[in-house]
């Protein structure tokens, strides 16, 4: 059928990267598919971010904006990580 998304190759190889992304970056971590929503989007954010030899060493995210992403944020998917609680400042 025209226009159906099952026809479009280059999206579909585009899901099947981040599918393959998700599910590599799950088994690295040891953890269950109940987190596969938060691969997917990390899987997206790394691509987006990251550099490819394809695209001539530019990341989309440089195309986008007109500069190099702050990589300084990234971190290893499912590591260890503790919530701060946010301090109340006193009302006045």
């Amino acid at each position: 059928a025209p226009g159906a998304p099952q026809q479009n190759g280059l999206a579909e190889r585009r899901n099947q990267h981040l599918f393959c992304v998700a599910r590599s970056l799950l088994l690295h971590a040891s953890m269950s598919a109940g987190f596969w929503p938060e691969a997917l989007e990390h899987a997206a954010y790394l691509v987006n971010t990251l550099p490819s030899k394809r695209r001539g060493a530019v990341s989309p995210f440089s195309k986008w904006h007109g500069q190099k992403p702050n990589v300084l944020k990234l971190r290893v998917f499912g590591c260890l990580a503790f919530a701060q609680p946010a301090t109340l400042s006193p009302s006045k």
